[in-house]
């Protein structure tokens, strides 16, 4: 098509059976069957088919229509569905050429795109229209303003969720999509009024506002790594021809005013915006030049004769440029967001039926949060009260005391239990493996760290190359771009720092226990022969009695312990047997238009209520462990008071013997006491580092998305270069001017 303007072209995207994508998610992730839906997944396909098809040539006056049929789609599968559940692909077009397929798996991404490509679609149906009738020209007029509302919206869009936007999508080069379709807009308007011979006043004005718009797009568009240099030259070109136009005009207006100075004056001006537009004519389109010329050669002819008469008739002072009245434009256009973006969706019927995705998210995250509750409320207090009861008696030496008198030769049934539990656990074998494992996974977290700072390095080391090939900073240095990224690697890196103190403070008390515990995993024989027999003795009828009160008391606390166990699996099973999401399904049911916002995002505080009540099911519970704990706290008093009995009938009773084996026996309950907490803590190091790489991974993935956008800047660098022009030199904020 043969233009002086500039035609946005319209995207690529690849297509892609969106229904088959979306039956997928369904059976999945949801408990609803596909099949009920297949009518909605043919209406979504049949629309994204119709969109992959638009191309530069292949749009029309309906095509705003499908693409605001989409839009709603979009809408509504944002709704329902996960915003990462489809794999998207498009290609940019702007640019030096384009650029490969980008796959994302973003619904909102997928919306920046159309949204974009109907920015574009506007653009291709204003140049469409007769540039040579005044009907064409409106048409043409509101078509630019559509696009330049659209690429405002997409602005909006994108300042709310940046970390999804498109590569082109950048702050800058929307700007000055919307500033350039601005000016073509205002150039229609300049167009009409000189067919129509307005004023010379008027279209002097019109055209210094075309002017105006076009800077503007150009000064955006060298701070944009999208916008190539035909571009560049093309907007610098026409802000020249604009100006030097406006002038002309005003030449006129001297002219008929008799102020010949002044309309030598402003021919002059209007003659070196012409030479400086020819200094960028390099790879601008030959009806624009041949614009230029026409008007260059006006204005030369009419300032040559002009010259002539007042220096020959009229002698009036030529003033400066300076002394002019400045030109004040006037302008006639607005970005005009399109109805279709404004307008609410009215796809709410597609998939009607089909629960959104967030009520599924919203159960999810309660559950999470019900799990929570519980090991906060339940878990923790018992196993916190269960270990304390066990350091209580064993600062007691209990019942190791009484044991090293009641069963001088025999195991104590309690050494016994310990020996079962921790051969049940895996003993020495799967603490080693534990330990292992959590080495392993500090190992991948500190790799990953590594990652991180290698792509940085990277960065940094191509970026020097720039600077080296160019002679100066073109961009920010990787310290300043990455400034974000650096200061959460900065946190990685202090928590496995702390994570290492910790790590080894564990493999410390593991090695200092190790052979006791090996113990403890082998043979009953080897147990027996570590635990030194004592004499046997006969006992009084009082030390009978206060070591019958310990031994009972002792038999509460094994009751106690079972009680609370018995309780913590009960708890789990009616956690597990009673799911809140029916609960939350009846309530979306009961008042859908309740689980959304006025902007139509999903409100999950209204489900709060129903999480509330659900949790009501544990009250019983947590009075069972608040009586629990009370039981203990009256039980540890009772045996306080009858070891304190003990102690002073046996103090001067007790033999050498016994007391060796009740050092060993207390040793003995010791290290199980400190086998108990170590196997905790190495669940919890587990588990920090589990959510460590989670956390390290996404950074990993912005390190490695900054690193591929800073390669492309440096492709678009280098373009450019090759073109001759080099868009601006980046300057720190502190720098001076």
């Amino acid at each position: 098509m043969s233009t002086n303007l500039i035609q946005v072209p319209l995207k690529h995207t690849a297509a892609i059976d969106l229904g088959a994508g979306l039956r997928h998610v369904i059976d999945k992730d949801y408990f609803q069957p596909s099949s009920l839906f297949a009518s909605d997944l043919q209406t979504v396909t049949a629309t994204r088919d119709v969109v992959a098809e638009f191309s530069d040539s292949k749009v029309d006056f309906k095509s705003p229509e499908v693409i605001s049929q989409y839009l709603q789609i979009l809408d509504a599968l944002a709704r329902k569905f996960p915003d990462d559940g489809i794999e998207f692909g498009w290609s940019s077009t702007i640019g030096h050429g384009r650029s490969a397929l980008e796959a994302v798996h973003s619904i909102h991404t997928e919306r920046m795109n159309a949204v974009y490509q109907l920015g574009a679609i506007y653009c291709a149906l204003a140049l469409k229209e007769s540039r040579y009738t005044e009907d064409g020209l409106k048409k043409s007029c509101n078509y630019f303003q559509l696009a330049a509302g659209t690429w405002q919206y997409l602005q909006g869009m994108v300042e709310a969720t940046p970390n999804r936007a498109p590569r082109e999508c950048d702050s800058n080069t929307l700007e000055c999509l919307e500033q350039l379709m601005m000016a073509q807009a205002q150039e229609c308007i300049w167009q009409t009024a000189v067919a129509n011979e307005l004023k010379d006043s008027v279209i002097a004005r019109l055209s210094m506002q075309a002017s105006l718009y076009y800077q503007k797009a150009f000064e955006k568009g060298t701070q944009s790594p999208q916008i190539i240099l035909e571009w560049l030259n093309h907007m610098r070109v026409k802000q020249y021809h604009f100006a030097a136009a406006a002038h002309l005009r005003m030449s006129n207006v001297a002219l008929q005013s008799q102020q010949y100075g002044q309309q030598v004056a402003h021919l002059k001006v209007a003659a070196a915006k012409c030479a400086q537009a020819f200094k960028h004519k390099r790879y601008v389109n030959s009806f624009v030049i041949e614009d230029l010329s026409g008007l260059d050669t006006v204005i030369k002819d009419t300032l040559s004769a002009a010259e002539k008469e007042n220096d020959l008739i009229y002698l009036q002072v030529v003033p400066s440029e300076s002394d002019l009245k400045p030109i004040v434009g006037t302008n006639m256009v607005a970005p005009v967001v399109p109805e279709i973006l404004k307008q609410g969706s009215s796809e709410e019927k597609l998939f009607a039926d089909l629960l959104p995705y967030m009520i599924l998210q919203v159960a999810q995250a309660f559950r999470e949060r019900q799990d929570d509750f519980v090991v906060a409320e339940i878990t923790n207090p018992i196993n916190q009260a269960n270990q304390k009861m066990l350091q209580f008696l064993n600062e007691r030496n209990l019942p190791a005391s009484i044991d090293a008198i009641q069963q001088p030769e025999n195991l104590p049934d309690s050494l016994l239990q310990h020996a079962w539990d921790i051969k049940q656990r895996g003993g020495v074998e799967a603490t080693d493996k534990k330990i292992a494992e959590v080495a392993e996974l500090a190992f991948k977290s500190e790799q990953l760290v590594r990652e991180c700072r290698g792509r940085l390095d990277m960065d940094e080391s191509e970026d020097r190359q720039l600077v080296s090939m160019y002679g100066q900073r073109t961009r920010p240095p990787m310290e300043v771009a990455a400034q974000d990224i650096i200061g959460k690697l900065e946190k990685l890196d202090s928590y496995l720092s702390q994570a290492k103190v910790g790590d080894a403070h564990l493999r410390q008390s593991y090695a200092t226990m190790k052979v006791d515990l090996e113990v403890y995993s082998g043979p009953q024989e080897q147990l027996q022969q570590v635990i030194p027999d004592s004499k046997y003795v006969a006992l009084d009828s009082q030390v009978t009695m206060t070591i019958r009160t310990l031994r009972e008391l002792l038999t509460q606390v094994d009751n106690l312990k079972a009680e609370s166990s018995k309780l913590a699996d009960e708890v789990e099973i009616r956690g597990r047997d009673h799911n809140i999401l029916p609960k939350i399904i009846e309530q979306y049911k009961r008042d859908k238009s309740a689980a959304y916002n006025d902007d139509g995002s999903f409100n999950e505080r209204v489900f709060e209520p129903v999480y509330e009540e659900h949790l009501r099911m544990y009250n019983p519970d947590l009075e069972h462990v608040h009586n629990l704990i009370q039981r203990q706290r009256q039980l540890q008093e009772q045996i306080s008071n009858a070891y304190a009995d003990f102690t002073t009938i046996w103090a001067d009773r007790s033999s050498e013997s016994q007391t060796r084996r009740e050092k060993v026996l207390s040793h003995f309950e010791s290290v199980y006491i400190s086998y108990i907490e170590l196997l905790g803590h190495l669940e919890e190091g587990s588990k920090f580092y589990c959510d460590f790489l989670v956390k390290g991974t996404a950074v990993v993935q912005e390190c490695e998305q900054f690193l591929a956008r800073r390669r492309v800047e440096a492709q678009e660098m280098e373009a450019r270069n090759q073109h001759g022009m080099f868009p601006g030199v980046w300057r720190s904020p502190t720098a001076p001017e």
